[in-house]
């Protein structure tokens, strides 16, 4: 038996755990549950900007989500702006867009 198909055979044996926030272990057999929405609905909120919604993207929400910033934003929009910013050199496409969307709100 070659290294790669014992790899293989060794990988198959081992299961995905997963701590709950109960501290429970569970297997990987999880049930996931889905909820039936309209077309529209979902169309809306994929799509939905400042413009249509008076509401940040989820693009936007999702770059403040991972800075950790998201909650700062509803208290204090202006401090989170200023560190979105920075020196103002060099900031990325997706730093632009979510620092005029964002900009628009004020």
């Amino acid at each position: 038996m070659s290294e790669r198909q014992g790899w293989w055979r060794r990988a198959r044996r081992c299961r995905s755990v997963v701590k709950s926030d109960s501290g429970d272990w569970l297997g990987s057999r999880l049930s996931v549950g889905v909820t039936q929405v309209d077309s529209q609905s979902v169309y809306r909120s994929l799509t939905s900007s400042v413009h249509s919604a008076d509401r940040p993207s989820a693009y936007s929400e999702q770059l403040l989500t991972r800075l950790g910033l998201e909650e700062r934003f509803t208290t204090d929009p202006e401090v989170v702006l200023a560190a979105l910013r920075g020196p103002g050199k060099g900031l990325s496409r997706e730093h632009l867009f979510v620092l005029s969307e964002l900009g628009m709100l004020l």
